[in-house]
Order: C-alpha cells, then structure tokens, then sequence
C-alpha cells in the first residue's frame, strides 16, 4: 500500500519537473490577471449621477472590479475638481476613478448632473391680537416657512398689509431672505412661494352699563341719588376671566349726572391675577343719576256770572302734574276783578311754595302758570240756542229763532278772522227729515258726521285748491260751528277759541264745471249709502209736484246742467220777503211757497231747494248757520242778524257742497238774508279776492337742539302792494314760545294800518298777512352699523357695535340701539339694528325729534376651503 503511494508521487513529481516551464509561465499569467481585476479593475459601467433636489446628497454611480471608487465634483463651469460633495442649488460635473491596492486609479468617466431648488412656502400666520389692526408692527418671527433643509432659517422679511375686498386685515409677505447654518445666503437654493396671513382684533367687546335712578323731590331739597350697579349688557368675559366694577358718581343737589364707573375697578383679570384688560374693548353705557324738580301747573280758577254790575272774582288755585310734596303749601293770592261784559285774565301776583322744615322751597319746582278766565256775559236777553234746537220752525214769521230782528238788538254771537276778503258761510246744524212745516232731526239720528264733512276739503286740497285759515272766538254760542271746507285739521286751544284749515272753493253751476273728485276716499262707499238712506225722503206728493213744476222749467233728469237749472229755478220762483204772509197751517209750506205765495225768506227758498234735489235723485240736507263777509287779517263779527239757511248736496268723490238758492231782493237788513241775491249770478260766492296789501313775516326755523325758543317780534315786509302816503303798519308786540320739541308754532297778532295822525284806517285797505312762526326741524344724523367675517365653523357673524357717522346728537341727549342680526350659515346679510331710541336729559323718549338714516354693515360666514391633498 504504501509502496502504491510512493510510487504516484514519484510520477506526480516527475509530470511537474517535465512540465515546470508551463507552470510557471500559467502561474505568471494568473498573478497578471488576478492584478487586472482586484487593482486597476475592470470597468463594467462608466460614471453616472441623477438629479436631486437641495437637502438630498448625489448618489453617483459606476461599476468596476477594482478595490475602490473614488469620485470627484465640480461646478459645471469648469472649476477644479474637488472630492467636497456640493449641497447647494446647481448644475455639476461628477467623475470617478477606480483605485487599485496599490493606489493606481483609474477614470472611470464624468457625468452631469443637477442639485434642483426645493420649493418652499413662506407664509404669514393667522394672528389674533388685542389691538386695533390698523396699528399693529409685526417681525420674522410672524412668519413660517415649512420644508426648510436642515440648518436653514428666515433671517429677514420684507410684508405689506391691507383689507381685502370684504374688509380683512391681510399682511403679504413680499420677499423673505434665508440663510444656511453659517449665515450664508441660502434663497438661491428655493423656490419660494408667499401665501398672506389674515390679521384679527381678538378683543371682545363688551358693553357696561351703569346704573339709572330718578328720584323726585319729595320733601328733602339736599337728597343724593346714586347706583352702585354695574352690569355686562353686550358681550361675555372669556372663562376663567373676573372683574368687580364699581360706581363713583353722586348726585348732590337737583340737576342730572352720568354714572361714571370708578377708574381704579376697570380692570379685568385672569384666573392668575394677570391683567387681561386689554383682551377687551370696553364702552360705558353710563346710566343717568337724576334729582328732579317736582313738575307743576298752577292754575287759577275761572268764574263766570251775567253782568250785574259788581265786580268778579275768584282767589282759588287748581295744582295739577306732579303735585306739591308732604309738608309742602303754595302761598299765592289772585288780584284780579271783572265788572263789565267780556273776558279776562284771572292773575295772581308772586307765589310761594314753602315747606313747613325747610322754608321758600320754590325752587324744588319746575312751575308752569296758567289763568283762568274771569267772564262777564253780555246783558242781552236770549242764550243763543235755536240753532241748538233739534227742531227749526220755518213758520216763525220772524225767520230765524235765534234772534228777533225787530229788537234792534246787535248780539254778537261770534268773531271771525280768514286770510281772504270774501265772504264766509258757518254751518251750525243740518236737518234730514221733513213734515210738510219743520226740518227735524229723529231721536237718535246722527245730524253730523265729522270725517263725512271733511271730505269736501280732502277733495278740494287733493285738486289745487287754495287753503285759507279761519280763527274762530266764541262769544255767545253754546255750541260749535264750521267753516267752509275742513279738511282734516282741528285745533282748540280753549274753551272760547278754535282754529281750522279750511279751503276756498268757488260754487259754479255753470256747464263747463266740474267737481274735484277725491279718489283716496277710502269709506265713501259706506258713507254714500248711509246718505241715500237718510237724505233721500220726500213726502210722495210733494215729490209729483216738485218734478212737475221742473218738468215745466224745463229741467231734464239727468242732464249735465240738472244741478244748476234746479239752483236757477228755486232763486226765481219767488220774491225774498221779510214781510211775507203768513203760511197757512194745513198746506205744505214748500208747496204753497212755490206755487201759491212766491215770497219769502232763505229758510224757504232752502227748503224747496232740498226736497226739489232729492225729488231728482240728489242727496241733499237743510242747513242752518250764518254768513258774513271776511276782511282779509281782520277780526270780524257776526251778530244775529246774519243768520241763515241754505241747502248742501251730496255729490259722489266729492262730498258735501253748499248750494246758495235764495233769491234776489234780500239783504242783511234781518235775519235769513244776503245781499246780491243768487250766489252764481257772477262766478260764485266763495272766490277769493286778491289784497291790495299782503304783509309777510321772516321765517325762524332750526334744527332740533333741546332747547325751547323765544322768539320777540320777528320782522315783517310788505310783500304786495304799498301804502297811502303818510299811512304806516302797526304791529303790536309779538312773542312767539316754542317748545324744545319738532313743530311748527304761530302766534296770533292784530295788526293794524295808522295814518300820520295815528288814527285807524284799517277799513281803507283790503289786505292780509301770514302768521309769524317758529319753525324746529328734525335733527338729522346717520347711525352705521359694524359688519363681521367669520369662516364656517368659527360661529355666527354677530356685532353689536355702531356709531353715529353723520350729524351730532343735542346736548344732553342719548341714543340707545338694539342690534341682535346674526349671520348663521354661509352667506351674508345687513346688519341692521333691531330699534334705536333717543332719551334727552330727563329721560323722555326724544326719538321723534330726529331724521335717522342708517348705514348698516355686512355680517358674512364664508364657506370653508378644503385642505389641498397631495397628488
């Protein structure tokens, strides 16, 4: 066995000495090919590298059998080759080599490629801060840059602010500057975009309000009012967050006072004690402390008596208002006497209110004095009352029972005093129904229907017609009486003294004319029934007469000249007669006054003219009053004698129109005539005369402040015409008060025209003039509203603040607004407040005496964006 061994070896041995020279060439050739692929290498891929984005390191690539690659980096503008790997933004050259054991390299190739700018965001972020937006500072540190590489940051920004279209306070970043970790620039190493940031007031507003307490004077003169209350009446504090408020204010003595909230308590805090006052904007509604004089109106009374020749009087005082307090008496005493016919003041000299602890105590009141009237009737027999009467006897051979004009007796029944030279009817009563000898009014029936009356003067003024002003002075009439035509205004000023707005209207008959009509009449429909039903009736006979008579006159139903052919027909069918013959007691008397006597007075010739209308389907109504011709600005009586009757007719959108029918040959010599006879022989008896002297007044107007005004004797110019030589105007002492509050305020005034010896020749002249007045206007002023943008999710849109834009309150005024509009969901609305009141200085509600306009904001919730997803 192991000789076998031996013996393969020797053999073994024996082939490598044979073949040694190959060996060692083979084992050359390994150690040369082993040299190739571990040293130098063999390249099996060149140089390669992608392009990055800043922040992220080349990854160059190339494949060899050498031991090592080593790689090589420049700028692609041909600078050295250096082994530093670049990092910032650009385009660059990469080599590498292949490195043998024995340090033998071996290039393996370049390749380009590029370092990409990242893209960066740079934005503003929402703020809240508690300040006004307009002045707040912002720096770097506002912004915010997500995506920076490592070792980056801002170092500096340049921004702008400004609202956007729905007011936001925006701030854009216009340029940001950042820099690597050793303060080097680093922007050329982004893509920088800019997003802005909104900017929000984060104060909430909140609303104080102090407490309000009135006390009246009630016996202590040196009483103190204050309040202590202090309540949050608009916004919440945040939570967590606490204050104590607290008042200073006294009111000593009468007078009025804000209640200030003490300084040193407007502090709000956190739950750490910290001052967080400035997370709010506060406003101070301050309540108003008042010590106030009681009010008070000290009247004297009045008394009335027949004249009998001792004097009148009446020391006896009437307290009206607030009253006096406990303890309290007024000390007074009047001084006045009546004996002769008419009125007068009841005047008392100084008074005194006087406390029994506290002496004069006068000026705990606000006294206002009235007089009473001290009245001594006329010693004329016969109240004046037959027009009072619900029955009017047209049998009575003496005409009117409101007078005898046989007496010679001038009772002066009223004064009168229009802005025309014309002449004037006075309705006193009107009568429906009808007996063959009375004009009655049933039991019960309604004679007078106010707003019915008016309709006329709606008509007129709604047409163009001229309005005239009629004042009225009661002196021996018991109950009222109108002028021609109402429309709608009615003043009383006292028990004897009544003013109206009326309108002149010319009654014309003839062919051509037509009546206003007044289409707004909103109840005229009603009313026009209830007048056919009432003012239709005439008894069946005299009707057949009646149209028999017209049918012989000519007059056609129907026609367009049926009204005024009726007028014509009654005028001249008989003989205006005070001494007419007695009427027999069993004949219908408007029969037999057409047809048998044709003579008598206007009581007759007005009722023919009523039964004759309603005979031709017209309603119509017997009046009874007194007619008088005005003298334009002149006080004017009317005495008994100027009674009398006439007829009114009804005419569809128009009302009630007077027609005048007694005939000629009367006159105003007694009762029941006028003079000229038919009012239409000549364009009518209402027109209006031009004066020969219109006298004016310069006008005194303001806009509401608060304050009353007394006004003395404003100037006056003649405004048409001219003065006689040597006359001159006299105008007495005029003082015009008007009251702290929106109107128009007139005073009455006589004037008069003197000669150069100062006597009266008022008569020599046709002329009129206007009232002086006073004017207050209302106050004008424009209240804006805030408005809101919030984004859905936030809330509702809700702000309660406003302010007063355009025009000023009147000192001592105060407004208080409500606004509670709330924008829920998306979209927008006004924001308009719920109601605004305006207090003056003693709490009364003033609200009238403004012009309010309003300028409300716009309360938004905008739709939410939804966040960008990543592609």
């Amino acid at each position: 066995m192991y000789e076998q061994y031996e013996r393969r070896m020797q053999r073994i041995a024996a082939f490598f000495r044979k073949h040694r020279i190959t060996f060692l060439i083979g084992f050359i050739v390994i150690l040369a090919a082993l040299f190739v692929i571990f040293g130098v290498g063999i390249t099996v891929s060149k140089t390669s590298c992608g392009s990055i984005t800043y922040g992220d390191k080349p990854d160059p690539e190339a494949k060899t059998t050498a031991l090592r690659v080593e790689y090589e980096y420049r700028p692609i503008t041909g600078m050295d080759w250096s082994k530093e790997v670049p990092t910032e933004a650009g385009t660059y050259e990469v080599r590498g080599f292949s490195v043998s054991f024995c340090g033998i390299r071996r290039n393996l190739g370049t390749a380009e490629f590029k370092i990409k700018k990242k893209n960066v965001t740079v934005t503003f972020a929402d703020k809240d801060i508690f300040e006004e937006t307009s002045s707040a500072v912002f720096d770097g540190s506002d912004l915010r840059a997500d995506g920076l590489v490592n070792g980056d940051r801002l170092s500096g920004n340049f921004t702008h602010t400004e609202e956007d279209a729905d007011g936001v306070l925006k701030v854009y970043p216009e340029y940001a500057e950042i820099v690597h970790e050793d303060g080097s620039g680093a922007n050329d190493c982004y893509n920088i975009t800019y997003e802005a940031g909104s900017i929000r007031d984060a104060r909430i507003w909140l609303e104080l309000k102090t407490g309000t307490k009135t006390v009246k004077y009630s016996g202590n003169p040196s009483e103190d009012v204050s309040s202590d209350t202090v309540t949050i009446s608009q916004g919440k504090l945040r939570p967590g967050h606490k204050a104590d408020f607290h008042c200073i204010t006294v009111q000593s003595g009468f007078g009025r006072s804000d209640n200030e909230i003490d300084p040193a308590t407007l502090k709000i805090t956190d739950e750490d004690g910290n001052d967080v006052t400035g997370q709010y904007i506060i406003y101070v509604n301050k309540g108003l402390l008042a010590f106030d004089k009681r009010v008070i109106t000290i009247s004297s009374d009045s008394a009335e008596k027949d004249y009998d020749g001792t004097p009148l009087s009446k020391n006896s005082f009437t307290i009206r208002g607030d009253g006096l307090a406990d303890g309290d008496r007024l000390v007074a005493e009047c001084i006045s006497s009546r004996t002769d016919p008419g009125i007068s003041d009841n005047v008392f000299e100084e008074y005194a209110i006087v406390s029994d602890t506290y002496g004069d105590v006068t000026d705990c009141y606000e006294v206002t004095v009235k007089l009473g009237k001290l009245k001594v009737n006329y010693p004329e027999d016969g109240e004046i009352d037959g027009s009072d009467s619900e029955e009017f006897d047209l049998d009575h051979a003496g005409g009117l029972r409101s007078g005898n004009p046989s007496s010679g007796k001038k009772t002066i029944l009223f004064s009168f005093r229009g802005q025309s030279r014309r002449r004037y009817y006075f309705r006193e009563n009107n009568y429906m129904n009808y007996d063959g000898h009375t004009w009655k009014n049933p039991a019960g029936g309604v004679a007078y229907e106010p707003e019915a009356e008016y309709l006329t003067g709606f008509a007129l003024y709604d047409n163009g017609y001229q309005k005239d002003r009629v004042l009225i002075r009661k002196r021996r009439l018991s109950k009222r009486i109108y002028p021609y035509f109402m429309s709608g205004k009615e003043y009383e000023s006292d028990e004897d003294y009544y003013e109206y707005a009326c309108d002149t209207f010319t009654l014309g008959l003839d062919d051509s004319f037509e009546y206003p009509y007044y289409t707004d009449y909103v109840f005229m429909g009603e009313y026009e029934n209830y007048v056919r039903e009432y003012y239709m009736d005439v008894p069946s006979d005299v009707k057949a007469v009646l149209l028999e008579l017209g049918k012989q006159a000519g007059i056609r139903q129907g026609s367009s000249t049926m009204i005024r052919d009726i007028a014509k027909f009654i005028s001249t069918a008989a003989t205006y007669d005070l001494d007419h013959p007695a009427f027999p007691s069993d004949e219908d008397l408007v029969i037999w006054f057409l047809t048998q006597s044709k003579s008598g007075i206007c009581q007759h010739y007005a009722s023919a003219a009523t039964l004759m209308y309603r005979a031709y389907g017209i309603p119509a109504r017997f009046v009874v009053g007194y007619v008088a011709e005005g003298k334009a600005g002149q006080w004017v009586d009317v005495d008994i004698d100027t009674g009398h009757a006439w007829v009114e007719i009804f005419l569809e959108g128009t009302g009630w129109v007077p027609v005048e029918v007694t005939g000629g040959g009367g006159g105003q010599d007694g009762a029941g005539g006028i003079s000229g006879g038919y009012v239409d022989d000549g364009g009518g008896g209402f027109g209006f005369d031009r004066a020969d002297l219109l006298i004016a007044f310069e006008a005194y107007s303001k806009e509401y402040d608060g304050q009353p005004v007394r006004l003395e004797n404003p100037g006056w110019y003649i405004e048409q015409g001219m003065l006689k030589e040597g006359d001159e105007v006299y105008v007495p002492n005029i003082v015009i008060y008007a009251p702290p509050e929106v109107g128009t305020y007139r005073e009455d005034v006589d004037i008069r025209i003197l000669d150069k010896n100062g006597q009266d020749v008022t008569y020599e002249y046709s002329f009129g003039y206007s009232l002086p007045y006073v004017e207050i206007t209302q106050r004008k002023i424009e209240i804006s509203t805030y408005g809101m943008t919030v984004t859905e999710g936030e809330g509702p849109a809700q702000n309660n603040r406003w302010f007063i834009s355009k025009g000023t309150l009147a000192s001592g005024d105060s407004v208080d607004i409500v606004i509670t509009a709330s924008q829920e969901d998306v979209g927008r609305r006004q924001n308009w407040p719920d109601s605004v009141h305006i207090y003056n200085d003693k709490n009364e509600d003033v609200t009238e005496m403004y012009s309010i306009s309003y300028n409300p904001g716009v309360l938004e919730v905008t739709a939410a964006q939804e966040e960008k997803k990543d592609k």
